[in-house]
């Protein structure tokens, strides 16, 4: 084991932690460096099929809005999450853009009013939780083999 002349102890740590130091750099050097997204590979359209089909069987997109509102505050942000990949993965379809123009009305107008509240506007809510619904199936048929 290599001695450190002026201080007698073991260089092994020093030299352990540029050599994980050096890994860790080398491994995000491999990164992208032009700022723009990989495109969508058809795993990501797998996963999202799935993940909209997920969202579709919530009691939020199934049970009557006027009734449902109030608990689908979740939800509603699990769909606000999904609404920039299902923007990229339906990009070139642009019959999709109005659907996903009306999803992203309808989160904003869920969370803007405070629906999962308890002073929340009973009819506006249920409209907003209507359209988002109406929007999310129209978006997640327009996804290739959905």
């Amino acid at each position: 084991m290599p001695i450190d002349p002026a201080g007698g102890r073991s260089m092994r740590p020093v030299w352990l932690a540029g050599v994980a130091l050096l890994v860790l750099l080398a491994g995000c050097a491999g990164g992208s460096r032009s700022g723009t997204p990989a495109p969508p590979t058809t795993a990501d359209a797998t996963a999202l099929r799935v993940k909209v089909h997920a969202l579709e069987a919530d009691q939020c997109q199934r049970v009557d809005a006027r009734t449902v509102y109030p608990e689908c505050g979740r939800y509603v942000t699990e769909v606000a999450g999904t609404v920039g990949t299902l923007r990229s993965q339906l990009s070139g379809q642009p019959a999709a853009g109005d659907a996903l123009a009306r999803l992203q009305s309808g989160v904003s107008a869920y969370q803007s009013r405070g629906c999962d509240g308890p002073a929340a506007p009973a009819d506006e809510c249920a409209a907003a939780l209507t359209t988002l619904r109406t929007a999310l199936a129209q978006a997640g048929s327009a996804l290739p083999g959905g």
